[in-house]
């Protein structure tokens, strides 16, 4: 069962049922679990720990959305290591701002 509906502050809540239990899940977290999951598998197949990662964002998203990520990082326990790419035009980076 998967459902969703919107939190008290405008913002989405993903509904899911997992082993006969309901979770509500905001979206970020569920990217963060994600992350921890890749984070996981990395240091398992590297057989090292990984403590940073580059997150790449287009340059069209808000500032809410970038500030999303770095939420995501942290839920994962990673130092964010953001690269915002702001313009790429026939395969080459015009400019590229750390966040």
């Amino acid at each position: 069962m998967r459902e969703m509906s919107e939190d008290s502050d405008g913002g989405v809540l993903v509904h899911l049922q997992y082993l006969n239990e309901k979770h509500t899940y905001r979206p970020v977290q569920i990217l963060g679990m994600l992350f921890a999951n890749l984070k996981q598998m990395a240091e398992k197949n590297l057989e090292t720990s990984i403590s940073s990662c580059v997150i790449g964002i287009p340059s069209y998203i808000t500032e809410l959305q970038r500030r999303a990520y770095l939420d995501v990082a942290h839920i994962a326990d990673l130092e964010e290591i953001v690269v915002i790419i702001e313009e790429v035009k026939n395969d080459k980076l015009k400019k590229i701002r750390k966040y």
